[in-house]
């Protein structure tokens, strides 16, 4: 099932000491539907609703490197673009990120004394990179970072970095619209009208010198910011319509674009499946042995998906899957595969469109399955057999090669 996030995209998980970990929400629907010539059922499961979009605004945050190159001095450098780069760069059809190297002779910004950069941005995330620009050689820079689910916005006029803050909580996914400035030695953030504390440049540099390019929601998985701390990850986040010194950024004028989608109208926490993908997740692989427990919340149209999965290339795994409306839960110690099957009072209960709770927990030969409060468990005869010896990735959504 292909992954689409709505303001929360999943990212890679480190492996773990312990067999225990939540999967954020998952939304799955229903791709196909039988036109045959049978009887309406009595009970169906709720239509899917053709998904809105944001006019002009992009998430990110896809991957650690999702991001937009755009650049902002453009009646200056759109003239430096590789003849060939237009074509390849549209929105949507970059096939792969664009090496920097393929930028040649970038305009600079020299004497820049006023930088002020706004945009509107939606998200749940607490940490990210917004947008960043840069010298070639890195002395000078000005970046915004989510911190904390609130902002920072640094800059450096080659003197010494000076940093500030905003009080305001931004990860509430809801649209802000942020402003940052420096002017006169002077930088200040702006949320929705209220401003930060002003603070001066650190350093006697009045001028910032950048480069006319502007990272927005992230960096290349090849380029290495050096100076700007630890939150170099692309932002989880829609960025809406963008502004430099009041003149808005083309959007469909990129240098460089990777891992960008279009932002959904209502934002909603969790991970979107469409039915023709998965995300794995650990890809080092993950060993369950002995103990487990899984914890999520889903919501579906379709009475059939699969929502996760662990195995091996010989027998041992862990499944979770929903089939005909219920809810299983297979566990393989490599004896044999036993089943807790979570039936609901009504074949289309849980798949409602609504948001369910499961839990799936094994300890040894004991598994227990609870979806909506509701336990049921199953028994194992291969007593002997405690261990699930896994080590593949934790699919979600679907698993490899099931897809055609």
């Amino acid at each position: 099932m292909d992954l689409g996030s709505h303001t929360e995209a999943l990212r890679d998980m480190s492996p773990v000491g312990t067999s225990s970990f939540p999967v954020p929400g998952l939304q799955l629907i229903s791709v196909a539907a039988s036109s045959g010539p049978f009887p309406e059922p009595q009970e169906q499961c709720s239509a899917d609703a053709a998904p809105e979009y944001v006019p002009s605004a992009h998430q990110f945050g896809l991957t650690q490197n999702s991001h937009l190159i755009l650049p902002f001095n453009q009646s200056a450098v759109r003239k430096k673009i590789l003849g060939h780069l237009t074509s390849l760069c549209g929105l949507g059809q970059v096939p792969q990120p664009l090496s920097i190297s393929m930028w040649t002779g970038a305009h600079h910004l020299k004497g820049i004394h006023r930088l002020s950069v706004q945009l509107s941005i939606r998200t749940f995330a607490s940490s990210g990179l917004i947008y960043y620009t840069a010298h070639q050689n890195q002395a000078d820079y000005a970046v915004l970072q989510l911190h904390g689910g609130r902002l920072h916005f640094m800059f450096d006029l080659g003197k010494g970095k000076t940093q500030v803050s905003h009080p305001a909580l931004l990860s509430d996914g809801k649209w802000h619209m942020v402003k940052t400035d420096y002017v006169k030695r002077k930088g200040f953030i702006t949320v929705d009208g209220q401003e930060s504390p002003i603070v001066t440049v650190v350093g006697d540099a009045t001028t910032l010198d950048v480069e006319g390019l502007f990272y927005l929601g992230g960096l290349p998985s090849q380029y290495r910011a050096r100076n700007i701390g630890n939150i170099t990850h692309s932002i989880s986040a829609c960025i809406g319509d963008m502004r430099v010194n009041s003149k808005q950024l083309d959007k469909d004028n990129v240098v460089s674009a990777f891992a960008v989608n279009r932002c959904f109208s209502v934002a909603q926490e969790g991970t979107f499946f469409d039915g023709s993908g998965y995300v794995a997740l650990v890809k080092e692989g993950y060993k369950v042995r002995s103990e487990l427990n899984i914890t999520l919340e889903f919501r579906t149209s379709s009475q059939n998906g699969v929502l996760l999965g662990i195995s091996t290339a010989k027998v041992d795994a862990i499944g979770l899957e929903l089939m005909d409306g219920k809810i299983l839960f297979h566990v393989n110690n490599g004896a044999g595969r036993i089943t807790a099957s979570y039936e609901p009072k009504t074949a289309t209960a849980l798949c409602d469109g609504k948001w369910h709770t499961l839990q799936a927990n094994k300890s040894k030969h004991r598994i227990t399955l609870i979806v909506d409060g509701n336990a049921v468990g199953a028994g194992n005869p291969h007593t002997q057999s405690t261990s699930v010896d896994t080590n593949n990735p934790i699919y979600v959504g679907g698993y490899p090669g099931t897809y055609g």
